[in-house]
């Protein structure tokens, strides 16, 4: 079946609805879940992470508390939603290890052999 993609994506009123809203509990149960799968994620062990669909960036932020030695590289094609990324990952200091890409996937010009790890979320 040929995938359809949305002709939406989240924006103004809609994107800043999602980044406030109380997902804590969710992404950190995903988080979780992740480093249980892949204990290697929280190890301390350098990896390049993609986040695909990253919307304000709560789990890559998250990973990247967890462990830093983690390179991240978030693509969303919301431009709202990687100003707010953008704004977490700057907020807690962590931007010499984040790369912000405003693409749709597929279509991003992006090397999956350059990545250790792939996480998508919703």
């Amino acid at each position: 079946m040929k995938r359809v993609l949305e002709p939406e994506v989240m924006c103004g009123a809609n994107a800043t609805a999602y980044a406030d809203a109380p997902l804590d509990d969710v992404n950190l149960e995903f988080c979780q879940r992740l480093l249980r799968s892949f204990p290697e994620l929280g190890s301390g062990q350098t990896a390049k992470v993609l986040d695909v669909g990253c919307g304000p960036g709560d789990i890559a932020v998250w990973l990247a508390e967890q462990n830093h030695a983690l390179e991240l590289t978030l693509v969303d094609a919301s431009r709202d939603m990687l100003d707010f990324a953008k704004r977490r990952v700057e907020h807690r200091g962590l931007n010499a290890r984040f790369e912000l890409h405003h693409a749709r996937v597929p279509g991003a010009e992006l090397r999956p052999a350059a990545f250790d790890y792939l996480v998508s979320n919703t």
